[in-house]
């Protein structure tokens, strides 16, 4: 048996009229899509971590100041105790006729990257997309090489309605350069960052989920990787009462 704990959050805010700050644990979101983050350059998470839907945070310092109507500028630096795996960037947030978009520049650990997002919608489907670029200050880092790549991902939802509540979700993960390691024990031993979010080129996913009842959600999902692997997952979430939840879970790779 394992236990584990630790501080999932623990920051302070300071809020002015058009300024605002923040220090501490917390997340940095500055993810347009929901599945596989490209832009997520603090705080990336696994499509598999299926019950940590806080999704988890970094140690970080951050300023934003509001331009208007969905804008606004922020910067970001997360410290760490390896020089070399610091992290600070800068975003710019803005809409145009009803899509967010935003530009975002900086360092992630190793990695000097420029990227950017949008989310709207197309008919009544969500339509969002992240790219990023990825190159490399140290082409070698504790025996592990680094290539310059391209991480982007696009995605889409569409809500059926009616008395189940029907939603189904679709993305394309495309990785120019993927992460490349000895073996499977190394590779899944590394920090998991926007540029190792897939060991395949393209990888595609998909999910379904309805209700049973109103208190009872059963969703299907499944990822298909360029090598011929492939994760499918069944889960059924049903609510205890206001502040418990019980969630089991099915899978096979």
């Amino acid at each position: 048996m394992i236990i584990n704990s630790q501080f999932d959050r623990l920051y302070v805010d300071w809020k002015g009229d058009e300024w605002s700050s923040r220090i501490g644990r917390y997340r940095v979101n500055w993810a347009m899509n929901t599945i596989w983050n490209p832009n997520d350059l603090y705080n990336s998470y696994s499509i598999y971590d299926f019950d940590y839907e806080e999704r988890p945070g970094t140690d970080a310092i951050s300023l934003s100041r509001k331009l208007g109507f969905a804008s606004s500028i922020d910067l970001v630096y997360s410290p760490n105790k390896d020089s070399n795996l610091q992290r600070y960037s800068a975003r710019y947030l803005f809409n145009h006729s009803g899509w967010d978009m935003q530009i975002l520049a900086g360092r992630s650990g190793l990695d000097n990257v420029v990227g950017g997002g949008f989310a709207g919608d197309i008919n009544g489907a969500g339509f969002r997309g992240e790219l990023t670029w990825f190159d490399p200050w140290k082409s070698e880092y504790q025996g592990q090489s680094y290539e310059k790549t391209i991480v982007s991902s696009i995605e889409t939802d569409y809500s059926f309605g009616g008395r189940r509540n029907w939603i189904g979700r679709a993305s394309v993960l495309y990785i120019s350069e993927p992460q490349q390691a000895i073996d499977a024990a190394v590779y899944l031993t590394l920090p998991l960052t926007a540029r190792t979010l897939s060991f395949t080129q393209f990888t595609g996913y998909a999910d379904l989920g309805f209700d049973i009842t109103p208190l009872s959600r059963f969703t299907v999902s499944g990822s298909y990787y360029q090598d011929g692997s492939f994760f499918v997952g069944l889960s059924n979430s049903y609510s205890l009462s206001d502040d418990w939840q019980l969630l089991y879970c099915f899978t096979a790779f």
